[in-house]
């Protein structure tokens, strides 16, 4: 069996060199994702020879699929063995357009790739982010001039350390507010553990003060060289406009020199789908499940 094993922060280093030069845009590669969110997704980790395998699901039932310097047929073949030894499921999720492609046609026929919509990740130009210009962003522009004409006071601020607590009781307090929301504990666990290594890890993230307290942040990770990955973003109950200024605060202050910044994908939730086109992507980066129909 191959050696998958949960990350550790002493990982960081390693899969972000083989990271460096790959061509993904996808924002499960991350480091972050497979350490921040391993309990609830079972995300494990392999080095394998100049390669990142990935595999999980409570019941193993997926790997990732490979990235940094392999051969397909090679990881192909050590990863159906180790599926075989392991008496779980052999498939690949989330696997971006080129890579369906490329083990498609490595393996005529021996694979079925089909989209993965609720897994798609929304990719936006940071300048449009930042400057919201044009009709299409009208509501936007409307909705930061209305809270800021409800909350004169309201600042801007990049999560430091003299502040990063002020973030974690925020988090606690939209926690303690949505606490009957489904899955709502296993994402404030992600939040505790990003902040718990947040400037080792290299997150880069910020705050709106407004009433005197914290009322919403956001956290997120250089993805490649053009590319930044939002991973959190968060509003207090009451504060729901908040969400455009600091989307809108944050990329301006922080975000301009990326070309692209990944929103992540839906998970399939109405409303949140309705909020990430709202903001007009570049780009509905494409994901496929693919599974064998051959043996």
């Amino acid at each position: 069996m191959l050696d998958f094993r949960r990350s550790t922060p002493e990982d960081k280093q390693w899969i972000d060199e083989v990271l460096k030069n790959s061509k993904h845009r996808g924002c499960v590669y991350s480091f972050a994702q497979t350490y921040i969110w391993a309990e609830k997704y079972n995300t494990q980790v392999c080095r394998y020879k100049n390669a990142l395998l990935i595999k999980g699901g409570y019941d193993e039932s997926y790997y990732m699929y490979p990235v940094g310097e392999y051969d397909i047929a090679d990881v192909v073949d050590v990863l159906k063995k180790d599926s075989e030894e392991r008496g779980t499921a052999f498939a690949f999720a989330a696997a971006e357009e080129w890579q369906a492609q490329e083990l498609c046609e490595a393996f005529p026929e021996r694979f079925a790739c089909e989209e993965e919509r609720d897994s798609f990740d929304y990719i936006y130009l940071s300048s449009d982010l930042i400057s919201l210009a044009g009709r299409k962003y009208h509501g936007k522009r409307n909705h930061i001039s209305k809270f800021l004409r409800k909350h004169p006071d309201c600042s801007y601020e990049d999560i430091t350390p003299e502040n990063i607590e002020q973030c974690r009781a925020a988090a606690r307090l939209w926690f303690e507010q949505n606490s009957e929301r489904e899955g709502i504990g296993d994402e404030l666990e992600a939040i505790e553990r990003a902040l718990d290594h947040f400037f080792k890890f290299e997150f880069v993230g910020g705050m709106l003060r407004a009433d005197e307290r914290i009322i919403a942040f956001t956290i997120g990770e250089r993805l490649n060289s053009d590319s930044f990955v939002v991973h959190f973003e968060k509003a207090l109950e009451g504060y729901e406009e908040a969400y455009t200024v600091i989307n809108n605060r944050f990329a301006a202050m922080r975000l301009s020199d990326y070309k692209y910044i990944n929103r992540e994908e839906d998970m399939g939730i109405e409303g949140l789908r309705k909020a990430k086109l709202s903001y007009h992507p570049h780009l509905l980066l494409k994901k496929y499940y693919a599974y064998e129909v051959t043996s």
